[in-house]
């Protein structure tokens, strides 16, 4: 079963609401609470991503989101025109979070930490190349019901 597209223009002001809708959409298929949390943050994480980093924050450029079910799986693709994500980045990031040391300001990161969560939050994360777009695919499997 496959959730309808969301496009959004490549602006932070836009992120929010694009993944709150992607949760509503996917707790129409029955997505617990706990789950649907994680799959809004890491959303809105990869919505933010592909605006600051594949547009350089630059509005105009077109930012999209889609969902399908696969098995007991959910897979999300966030895909944009912009400049990509490596492979290597996504492979050689580890996802553990570094806690700020008082008294070392370069440790007190404002951003930097959309790729942790996302990592954290999902069973995979993956890049791909989406009908010549580029495309970070997250997948979460979602805990059978009783």
């Amino acid at each position: 079963m496959s959730i309808d597209a969301i496009h959004i223009d490549s602006r932070l002001e836009e992120t929010a609401a694009a993944a709150t809708e992607i949760a509503r959409r996917c707790q129409a298929l029955g997505v617990g609470d706990d789950t649907l949390m994680m799959i809004e943050l890491s959303v809105v994480e990869a919505l933010n991503n592909a605006v600051e980093h594949a547009y350089k924050g630059e509005p105009g450029h077109d930012v999209w989101v889609e969902c399908h079910l696969e098995g007991d799986q959910l897979v999300i693709e966030v895909s944009n025109q912009g400049e990509p994500l490596a492979a290597e980045t996504l492979a050689t990031h580890t996802g553990d979070f570094k806690d700020p040391d008082p008294d070392d300001p370069s440790t007190w990161e404002d951003s930097g930490r959309g790729l942790q969560i996302i990592l954290n939050t999902m069973d995979a994360v993956s890049v791909c190349d989406h009908d010549g777009a580029n495309c970070l695919r997250m997948v979460k499997r979602l805990p059978k019901t009783a």
